[in-house]
């Protein structure tokens, strides 16, 4: 009976993510939940630093050095045949699904604001045969995407969705104070990203004054 339940909660959710918002007007009221839910957090003053394992939030380069060969001695973590670090993905109910991850950071000033996972089936472009076999790969990210969303609502609840501009399927977002996780299906991969909102808004804001101050500058010039 279990499982049954289970399964239609599951059948549900897929129908969800599959969803397209075809209606410009049920967009703009998609991206207006977003907005509002980011101000509401920021201005919550909530900080929540936790990505992915053992990394946080500003963290330095050199922290995140240290942390990767520690995770990586521990056998959290390996590397491949590129030297990069990787991490495998593997679902108890949906292990077609399984995948296995590379990172992408971003730092501003040092400090780790954005931390990016990107997911590939483990049946990738090379073990397939060639780019022949994209449509099939697609196909595999897209259960990919699936199984990693369903994982990340079984921990973070109700989650934002919006329509991806590319696929036939909705962003996943989870956010809570000043920290963002988003999920959303690319081209033969998914993208699991956490970011940094504060640090995010932090820098928005720099730029803006730096342009502010260099117009001032060229109004003089001339």
């Amino acid at each position: 009976m279990m499982d049954i339940f289970k399964k239609i909660i599951t059948c549900s959710f897929l129908l969800l993510l599959l969803g397209c918002d075809t209606n410009s007007l049920d967009n703009k009221k998609t991206q207006k939940e977003y907005e509002n839910r980011v101000e509401q957090e920021l201005n919550s003053g909530l900080r929540n630093d936790d990505i992915f394992m053992t990394f946080k939030f500003g963290d330095s380069e050199n922290d995140v050095n240290t942390k990767f060969k520690r995770l990586k001695d521990n056998g959290k973590i390996t590397l491949d045949d590129k030297k990069r670090y990787t991490y495998e993905f593997v679902f108890d109910e949906f292990e077609f699904n399984n995948g296995h991850a590379t990172f992408l950071l971003k730092y501003h000033n040092n400090k780790l604001y954005q931390f990016r996972i990107i997911v590939k089936p483990n049946d990738d472009m090379k073990a397939l045969g060639g780019s022949e076999n994209s449509e099939f790969l697609q196909t595999k990210s897209e259960g990919l995407f699936y199984s990693l969303a369903m994982l990340y609502m079984e921990k973070f609840g109700h989650q934002i969705r919006r329509r991806n501009a590319l696929f036939k399927t909705k962003d996943c977002f989870w956010i809570n104070g000043n920290r963002e996780i988003e999920i959303s299906l690319s081209s033969g991969f998914v993208n699991v990203i956490y970011t940094d909102l504060s640090s995010l808004r932090r820098m928005e804001e720099e730029k803006k004054n730096k342009l502010r101050n260099e117009a001032k500058v060229t109004k003089k010039d001339i």
